[in-house]
C-alpha cells in the first residue's frame, strides 16, 4: 500500500472538509473520526481494519452527491483508494 498517497488523499479531504462550511457538525466529526483512524492506522504502520472504513466512506458520499459535489469527490478518491488495495 502507497502510505504517502493515502496520506496525500486524507489531506486533500480535511481541507476540502474545512472549506465546505455549511456542513452538517456531526457529519464532520464523521469524516474526521475516519480521517484521523485511518492516519492513526498508517502511523503505527497498522493495516487498517478491512471493510469499515470503506463502507462508511461510501455511505457519506452518497449523501452529499448533489449539495457538497468537491467533498464527494474528495471522499470518493479515499474510498476508491481504500477499494484498491483492499481496505
Amino acid at each position: 500500500m502507497s502510505t504517502e498517497k493515502l496520506f496525500s488523499l486524507l489531506s486533500s479531504l480535511r481541507e476540502e472538509m474545512q472549506k465546505t462550511e455549511d456542513l452538517d457538525p456531526a457529519v464532520r466529526d464523521q469524516f474526521k473520526e475516519i480521517a484521523d483512524a485511518l492516519q492513526s492506522s498508517l502511523e503505527q504502520d497498522a493495516q487498517p481494519e478491512t471493510g469499515g472504513f470503506l463502507d462508511r466512506l461510501r455511505e457519506l458520499e452518497q449523501q452529499f452527491e448533489e449539495s457538497h459535489p468537491q467533498l464527494t469527490n474528495s471522499v470518493g478518491q479515499v474510498a476508491d483508494f481504500l477499494a484498491r488495495v483492499g481496505i
